[in-house]
């Protein structure tokens, strides 16, 4: 038996399957939770989900040596439009095929344009690779209103992608501008908090002792902080908000969109969450007419 996507409330779990060769990335499944119903701003009808927990520690923005403002130069461009993490995030490409340049400084995040040479990943493949044709298809175009700095202008611009991070707004936070409008899976701080899984503890070059799988932990928003022109809004363990140089490597916790028509299994499993179902097999007819 199968039930609609949408016949289930906010807060409810879903396991995506994660290919064998990215498994040690992102774990057998990446687990994601239904943040709200037909969000305003967002495709008619959609659901929206975000991983129940933070998936890795990367940066959102490279260092850019070539860049002619010295805060990009050592700390990486908060303007989320070019972020490598964007890119990355979208990307289905092979190992070391998911980056180009987005402007003229853009750098990507190898080595030695990540803080302190933690969690480069130009290498890696893009985030999608690890994913089913399937899920991949089922993606629906999101056009997103962002915050940027006022270097660039200030105020908002819109974003169009099919994974993409939370801006402060959605997380119900008060950040520079309004971008968006609150999610209904956030309420309070309490909310907020998200652990990081097991793989993303153990795939991670930055170790230390409050970084664990029982443990809130830091995760990237969207927003650029808009007084400077490298510090990216955050929401902080403790669920408030924040804001940090882009180089430095915070927690992943991406969004997407799916149609509320998609099937999922008719009751969770062990783990609590409910299984996507791509294919059914046919049911038999009442009667064959001959």
């Amino acid at each position: 038996m199968s039930k609609k996507l949408s016949t289930l409330g906010v807060g409810t779990t879903f396991e995506v399957p994660v290919k064998s060769a990215y498994r040690s990335f992102l774990g057998d499944y990446v687990v994601f939770k239904m943040a709200d119903k037909n969000h305003s701003g967002y495709p008619s009808g959609a659901i929206t989900l975000i991983t129940d927990k933070i998936i890795a520690l990367l940066c959102s923005d490279a260092k850019e040596p070539n860049n002619s403002d010295s805060n990009r130069r050592s700390y990486g461009n908060n303007r989320h439009i070019y972020s490598n993490i964007l890119q990355w995030l979208n990307s289905n490409a092979t190992a070391g095929n998911w980056y180009s340049a987005k402007h003229s400084a853009d750098a990507p995040p190898n080595n030695s344009n990540v803080w302190n040479n933690y969690n480069e990943y130009e290498a890696e493949a893009g985030f999608l690779a690890g994913f089913s044709a399937n899920f991949i298809a089922a993606l629906l175009t999101t056009n997103r209103t962002v915050g940027k700095a006022q270097v660039d202008g200030g105020g908002t611009e819109t974003c169009t992608d099919k994974i993409f991070f939370a801006t402060s707004t959605e997380v119900g936070l008060s950040g520079d501008v309004v971008a968006g409008s609150k999610l209904a899976l956030f309420t309070d701080d309490n909310s907020r908090k998200a652990k990081p899984t097991a793989e993303c503890v153990s795939k991670s070059e930055y170790q230390t002792s409050g970084f664990n799988v029982n443990e809130p932990w830091y995760w990237w928003l969207a927003d650029a902080y808009a007084s400077a022109s490298y510090d990216v809004r955050i929401v902080r363990s403790s669920g408030a908000m924040n804001w940090y140089r882009a180089c430095y490597g915070w927690g992943v916790r991406p969004l997407c969109n799916l149609k509320s028509e998609i099937l999922v299994s008719d009751s969770p499993d062990s783990d609590g969450a409910y299984t996507i179902i791509w294919n059914r097999a046919p049911s038999v007819p009442d009667s064959i007419d001959v």
